[in-house]
Protein backbone atom coordinates (compact mmCIF):
# COMPACT_ATOMS: atom_id res chain seq x y z
CA UNK A 1 0.00 0.00 0.00
CA UNK A 2 2.64 2.33 1.03
CA UNK A 3 4.49 1.69 -2.15
CA UNK A 4 1.51 2.67 -3.88
CA UNK A 5 1.02 5.78 -2.05
CA UNK A 6 4.50 6.85 -3.01
CA UNK A 7 4.22 5.90 -6.30
CA UNK A 8 1.41 8.51 -6.95
CA UNK A 9 -1.53 6.47 -6.87
CA UNK A 10 -3.87 8.94 -5.50
CA UNK A 11 -5.96 8.18 -2.45
CA UNK A 12 -10.28 8.03 -2.16
CA UNK A 13 -10.99 6.58 1.28
CA UNK A 14 -10.98 3.74 3.28
CA UNK A 15 -12.61 0.15 3.34
CA UNK A 16 -13.34 -2.25 6.41
CA UNK A 17 -13.67 -5.38 6.57
CA UNK A 18 -15.17 -8.15 9.12
CA UNK A 19 -17.78 -5.92 10.44
CA UNK A 20 -20.05 -8.99 10.65
CA UNK A 21 -19.53 -11.86 13.22
CA UNK A 22 -19.28 -14.77 11.13
CA UNK A 23 -16.77 -13.30 8.87
CA UNK A 24 -14.51 -12.82 12.18
CA UNK A 25 -14.74 -16.51 12.79
CA UNK A 26 -14.04 -17.78 9.34
CA UNK A 27 -10.71 -15.24 9.25
CA UNK A 28 -9.86 -15.77 13.26
CA UNK A 29 -9.88 -12.80 14.63
CA UNK A 30 -12.09 -10.41 17.40
CA UNK A 31 -12.23 -7.00 15.34
CA UNK A 32 -12.64 -5.04 11.95
CA UNK A 33 -9.58 -4.65 9.82
CA UNK A 34 -9.20 -1.61 7.57
CA UNK A 35 -7.38 -0.79 3.94
CA UNK A 36 -7.24 1.93 1.57
CA UNK A 37 -9.45 2.76 -1.39
CA UNK A 38 -7.27 3.56 -4.42
CA UNK A 39 -9.08 6.12 -7.04
CA UNK A 40 -8.34 4.39 -10.05
CA UNK A 41 -10.17 1.53 -8.23
CA UNK A 42 -13.23 3.03 -8.55
CA UNK A 43 -15.67 1.71 -11.87
CA UNK A 44 -18.41 3.84 -13.41
CA UNK A 45 -22.12 1.90 -12.15
CA UNK A 46 -23.66 -0.32 -14.53
CA UNK A 47 -20.49 -0.75 -16.13
CA UNK A 48 -18.20 -3.93 -17.07
CA UNK A 49 -15.42 -5.23 -14.64
CA UNK A 50 -12.66 -7.39 -15.65
CA UNK A 51 -12.14 -10.18 -13.46
CA UNK A 52 -9.67 -11.97 -15.84
CA UNK A 53 -6.60 -10.68 -13.45
CA UNK A 54 -8.67 -11.53 -10.36
CA UNK A 55 -7.76 -14.76 -8.13
CA UNK A 56 -11.21 -16.13 -6.89
CA UNK A 57 -13.25 -12.84 -7.33
CA UNK A 58 -15.81 -11.78 -5.09
CA UNK A 59 -18.62 -9.39 -4.89
CA UNK A 60 -19.88 -7.31 -1.79
CA UNK A 61 -22.78 -5.01 -1.18
CA UNK A 62 -21.86 -2.44 1.05
CA UNK A 63 -22.97 1.19 2.07
CA UNK A 64 -20.59 4.18 1.23
CA UNK A 65 -20.53 7.41 3.23
CA UNK A 66 -19.04 10.18 1.58
CA UNK A 67 -17.45 12.77 4.34
CA UNK A 68 -18.28 16.41 4.31
CA UNK A 69 -15.95 17.15 7.74
CA UNK A 70 -13.02 15.16 9.15
CA UNK A 71 -13.61 12.75 11.52
CA UNK A 72 -11.00 12.16 14.05
CA UNK A 73 -10.63 11.76 17.66
CA UNK A 74 -11.67 8.63 20.01
CA UNK A 75 -14.92 8.08 21.49
CA UNK A 76 -16.55 8.63 17.88
CA UNK A 77 -20.24 8.08 18.13
CA UNK A 78 -23.00 7.47 15.11
CA UNK A 79 -24.10 11.01 15.35
CA UNK A 80 -21.11 12.48 14.69
CA UNK A 81 -20.35 10.03 11.62
CA UNK A 82 -23.94 11.13 10.70
CA UNK A 83 -23.34 15.12 10.88
CA UNK A 84 -19.98 14.33 8.99
CA UNK A 85 -21.34 12.07 5.92
CA UNK A 86 -22.67 14.31 3.17
CA UNK A 87 -24.46 11.39 0.93
CA UNK A 88 -24.48 7.67 1.20
CA UNK A 89 -24.80 5.27 -1.82
CA UNK A 90 -25.40 1.94 -2.82
CA UNK A 91 -21.57 0.24 -3.00
CA UNK A 92 -20.65 -3.17 -4.51
CA UNK A 93 -16.82 -3.81 -3.65
CA UNK A 94 -14.77 -6.73 -5.35
CA UNK A 95 -12.28 -8.24 -3.53
CA UNK A 96 -9.73 -10.65 -4.96
CA UNK A 97 -6.32 -11.05 -5.50
CA UNK A 98 -5.01 -9.08 -8.36
CA UNK A 99 -2.39 -11.30 -10.96
CA UNK A 100 -1.81 -11.29 -14.63
CA UNK A 101 -4.46 -12.64 -16.83
CA UNK A 102 -4.79 -16.47 -16.58
CA UNK A 103 -3.49 -17.78 -20.06
CA UNK A 104 -5.90 -20.05 -22.17
CA UNK A 105 -4.29 -22.73 -21.08
CA UNK A 106 -5.04 -22.15 -17.60
CA UNK A 107 -7.21 -25.10 -15.76
CA UNK A 108 -11.32 -24.69 -15.15
CA UNK A 109 -12.38 -22.78 -12.62
CA UNK A 110 -9.00 -20.19 -12.52
CA UNK A 111 -10.57 -17.01 -11.17
CA UNK A 112 -13.50 -18.38 -10.72
CA UNK A 113 -13.83 -20.61 -7.03
CA UNK A 114 -14.85 -18.55 -4.10
CA UNK A 115 -12.83 -17.70 -1.45
CA UNK A 116 -15.60 -20.20 1.04
CA UNK A 117 -14.45 -22.85 -1.80
CA UNK A 118 -10.80 -23.16 -1.00
CA UNK A 119 -10.95 -22.04 2.53
CA UNK A 120 -10.46 -18.68 4.53
CA UNK A 121 -7.26 -17.03 3.37
CA UNK A 122 -4.72 -15.77 6.39
CA UNK A 123 -6.00 -12.50 8.41
CA UNK A 124 -2.35 -11.12 7.71
CA UNK A 125 -2.14 -11.63 4.08
CA UNK A 126 -5.43 -10.23 3.69
CA UNK A 127 -3.87 -6.89 5.98
CA UNK A 128 -1.02 -7.25 3.83
CA UNK A 129 -2.57 -7.10 0.58
CA UNK A 130 -4.81 -4.02 1.18
CA UNK A 131 -8.01 -6.21 2.35
CA UNK A 132 -8.45 -7.76 -0.92
CA UNK A 133 -9.67 -4.51 -2.59
CA UNK A 134 -9.41 -4.55 -6.17
CA UNK A 135 -12.08 -2.42 -6.97
CA UNK A 136 -15.22 -0.23 -5.95
CA UNK A 137 -18.56 0.93 -7.93
CA UNK A 138 -20.91 3.32 -6.53
CA UNK A 139 -24.52 4.54 -7.30
CA UNK A 140 -24.49 7.78 -9.41
CA UNK A 141 -26.81 9.54 -6.77
CA UNK A 142 -27.71 9.28 -3.29
CA UNK A 143 -29.61 9.82 0.05
CA UNK A 144 -28.86 12.19 2.49
CA UNK A 145 -28.11 10.37 6.19
CA UNK A 146 -31.44 11.73 7.43
CA UNK A 147 -33.57 10.19 4.43
CA UNK A 148 -32.13 6.83 5.34
CA UNK A 149 -33.01 4.39 8.38
CA UNK A 150 -29.72 2.74 8.12
CA UNK A 151 -30.41 -0.38 11.01
CA UNK A 152 -33.58 -1.17 8.90
CA UNK A 153 -31.43 -0.95 5.36
CA UNK A 154 -31.94 -4.14 3.48
CA UNK A 155 -30.57 -5.23 0.27
CA UNK A 156 -31.08 -8.10 -2.07
CA UNK A 157 -28.37 -9.46 -4.58
CA UNK A 158 -29.31 -11.12 -7.91
CA UNK A 159 -27.42 -12.77 -10.39
CA UNK A 160 -29.35 -12.65 -13.84
CA UNK A 161 -32.85 -13.12 -12.59
CA UNK A 162 -32.11 -14.89 -9.42
CA UNK A 163 -31.26 -13.75 -5.99
CA UNK A 164 -28.24 -15.17 -4.43
CA UNK A 165 -27.82 -13.02 -1.62
CA UNK A 166 -30.07 -11.01 1.34
CA UNK A 167 -28.91 -9.39 4.13
CA UNK A 168 -29.35 -5.93 5.88
CA UNK A 169 -27.50 -3.27 7.05
CA UNK A 170 -27.72 -4.08 10.86
CA UNK A 171 -25.35 -7.11 10.69
CA UNK A 172 -22.57 -4.33 9.75
CA UNK A 173 -21.88 -3.87 13.56
CA UNK A 174 -25.31 -3.15 14.18
CA UNK A 175 -25.27 -0.31 12.45
CA UNK A 176 -22.89 1.38 9.10
CA UNK A 177 -22.16 4.56 11.12
CA UNK A 178 -20.99 2.56 14.28
CA UNK A 179 -18.61 0.95 11.68
CA UNK A 180 -17.09 4.02 10.34
CA UNK A 181 -16.84 5.62 13.79
CA UNK A 182 -14.35 2.22 14.81
CA UNK A 183 -12.19 3.44 11.94
CA UNK A 184 -11.89 7.21 13.16
CA UNK A 185 -10.79 5.80 16.49
CA UNK A 186 -8.47 3.53 14.63
CA UNK A 187 -7.15 5.84 12.45
CA UNK A 188 -6.42 8.52 15.28
CA UNK A 189 -4.50 5.77 17.20
CA UNK A 190 -2.03 5.14 14.11
CA UNK A 191 -1.76 9.45 13.70
CA UNK A 192 -4.25 9.68 11.04
CA UNK A 193 -7.93 10.98 10.40
CA UNK A 194 -11.10 10.53 8.19
CA UNK A 195 -11.13 14.08 6.05
CA UNK A 196 -13.83 15.95 4.14
CA UNK A 197 -14.29 14.02 0.64
CA UNK A 198 -13.30 10.03 1.66
CA UNK A 199 -15.45 7.81 0.78
CA UNK A 200 -15.18 5.01 3.20
CA UNK A 201 -17.01 1.42 2.16
CA UNK A 202 -18.46 0.12 5.73
CA UNK A 203 -18.68 -3.68 5.58
CA UNK A 204 -20.31 -6.10 3.39
CA UNK A 205 -24.19 -6.43 3.90
CA UNK A 206 -24.30 -9.79 2.59
CA UNK A 207 -21.81 -12.69 2.41
CA UNK A 208 -19.32 -12.73 -0.62
CA UNK A 209 -20.81 -14.22 -4.15
CA UNK A 210 -18.21 -15.62 -5.98
CA UNK A 211 -18.14 -13.97 -9.76
CA UNK A 212 -17.78 -15.28 -12.49
CA UNK A 213 -17.37 -14.38 -16.46
CA UNK A 214 -20.69 -13.17 -18.00
CA UNK A 215 -22.05 -12.68 -14.32
CA UNK A 216 -24.88 -9.88 -14.46
CA UNK A 217 -25.61 -8.55 -10.76
CA UNK A 218 -28.05 -6.12 -9.44
CA UNK A 219 -29.00 -4.94 -6.21
CA UNK A 220 -31.78 -3.75 -4.90
CA UNK A 221 -30.73 -1.35 -2.20
CA UNK A 222 -33.88 0.09 -1.28
CA UNK A 223 -33.84 3.61 0.06
CA UNK A 224 -30.19 3.52 -1.65
CA UNK A 225 -31.32 2.77 -4.69
CA UNK A 226 -30.40 0.31 -7.10
CA UNK A 227 -26.68 -0.82 -8.59
CA UNK A 228 -25.71 -3.48 -10.93
CA UNK A 229 -21.91 -4.49 -13.08
CA UNK A 230 -21.05 -7.19 -15.18
CA UNK A 231 -17.97 -9.22 -15.43
CA UNK A 232 -16.05 -10.01 -18.05
CA UNK A 233 -12.81 -10.82 -19.66
CA UNK A 234 -10.22 -9.52 -21.94
CA UNK A 235 -11.05 -5.81 -21.04
CA UNK A 236 -7.97 -5.71 -18.87
CA UNK A 237 -8.43 -1.68 -18.61
CA UNK A 238 -10.48 -2.11 -15.93
CA UNK A 239 -8.55 -3.22 -13.20
CA UNK A 240 -5.55 -2.72 -14.27
CA UNK A 241 -6.09 0.71 -13.69
CA UNK A 242 -5.96 -0.10 -10.22
CA UNK A 243 -1.85 -0.52 -10.65
CA UNK A 244 -0.95 2.38 -12.81
CA UNK A 245 -0.59 6.41 -11.90
CA UNK A 246 -4.32 7.76 -11.31
CA UNK A 247 -5.11 9.42 -14.67
CA UNK A 248 -2.12 7.61 -16.71
CA UNK A 249 -2.72 5.24 -19.57
CA UNK A 250 -3.28 1.99 -18.72
CA UNK A 251 -1.93 -1.07 -20.15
Amino acid sequence: MAERVAAGERVAGWKIGATSAPVRVWLGTDEPFYGVLFAGTRLPPGGVIDVSCLARPLLECEVAFELRAEVRGSGVGAREVQAATSRLYAAFELVGEVRPPASPSAGPGAGGESRADAGPPSLAGVIAGNGSSAAFVLAASGPSPSEVDLRSLQVALSRGEEVVACGQAESVMGDPCLAVAWLADKLTEAGGMLRAGDIVLSGSMTPPVAVRPGDTFTADFGALGMLSVTAATGLRRAIMRSSTLDGGESA
